[in-house]
């Protein structure tokens, strides 16, 4: 194992429910929907799953139920050989679940009970220490209480550490302490999640200027660099000196776009821990998202660095 190829996950671990239907119910609506998928997710678990299939060595810090679908995300994490030994198991909560329904064009509506996630704590994660220092990359969220995240973060960067820092700020909370904008040297937001971070700003009909003035918002606070994922449009990456680089997505026909985003950042750092800038990070990660959009559920949808090779061939 080389350490250049160590990623550390600090997040969420959730087993989704995935209802395949025409359209979305309306409030007291019963539909018949065409197919049901059990699925393994959590944003950091599919952040930590697309590392993985690219062929990183990568840890999954994060806490589990004693029940049988903490069993199940154990078991799909190991055969996809994501190191489980900081997994902790917990008997006070179920693991946390993620109903997720999908329409006929491919949008989701998805309600999260985070369960096992919101009692990972402090010291849990200080435990941790050996495995975020040994990593050439540790990606943060905000599905663990947010003291586990700092905790994370400060570890990472404490005197003569030199491991990248993403934190992927989904789901967006308001008036999050400052201190974690100084730790993080990539956030990567959407526009939702950045207007939420940034109060007062509408990015609805925002132009690209717009937005890059809303990520230089963040990098006045401490951040590094900044990148926005605009969708099908691809993302914006706005680097420490205020340079602007737009990357343009593939164009592909979607059928399920759940776990994206998190393909996107796991994506990212798999190519930061091979040592390559953000700006071609970003370029490798966009079609790395394109391609699991095409297929159905989160963690099955991505490919192994061989398909990706083979389908960019």
């Amino acid at each position: 194992e080389s350490a250049a190829q160590r990623i550390t996950v600090v997040g969420g671990c959730n087993v989704d429910l995935n209802f395949y239907l025409p359209k979305m119910p309306k409030v007291g609506e019963t539909l018949n929907g065409h197919s049901f998928l059990e699925s393994i997710g959590g944003k950091g678990s599919n952040q930590a799953a697309a590392s993985a299939k690219l062929g990183a060595h990568v840890s999954m810090i994060g806490k589990i139920g004693n029940d049988s679908w903490g069993k199940l995300l154990k078991s799909s994490y190991e055969s996809i050989h994501i190191n489980t030994s900081s997994l902790i198991v917990t008997d006070e909560s179920t693991t946390g679940v993620a109903n997720i329904l999908v329409d006929d064009e491919g949008h989701n509506c998805i309600v999260v009970i985070p369960g096992a996630n919101s009692l990972l704590n402090k010291s849990e994660v200080e435990a941790q220490r050996k495995t975020i220092q040994e990593s050439k990359v540790l990606v943060c969220g905000l599905e663990v209480p947010i003291e586990g995240t700092l905790t994370a973060l400060r570890i990472a960067k404490e005197k003569n550490q030199q491991v990248t820092t993403i934190l992927n700020t989904a789901p967006a909370q308001k008036n999050l302490d400052d201190e974690i904008w100084k730790l993080v040297d990539i956030v990567v937001a959407n526009e939702t999640e950045l207007e939420i971070l940034i109060p007062g700003i509408d990015l609805s009909k925002a132009s690209d200027e717009d937005v890059k003035n809303a990520a230089q918002k963040l990098q006045e606070k401490g951040v590094k660099n900044v990148v926005i994922t605009l969708g099908a449009r691809g993302c914006m990456v706005v680097r420490e000196k205020g340079e602007m680089t737009l990357v343009q997505a593939e164009k592909v026909q979607a059928v399920d776009s759940t776990g994206a985003g998190d393909c996107f950042v796991g994506s990212i750092a798999f190519c930061l821990a091979q040592g390559k800038d953000i700006s071609s990070s970003c370029q490798f990660a966009c079609k790395v998202a394109a391609i699991s959009v095409t297929r159905k559920g989160a963690q099955q949808s991505f490919p192994t660095l061989k398909e990706v090779q083979h389908l960019l061939s």
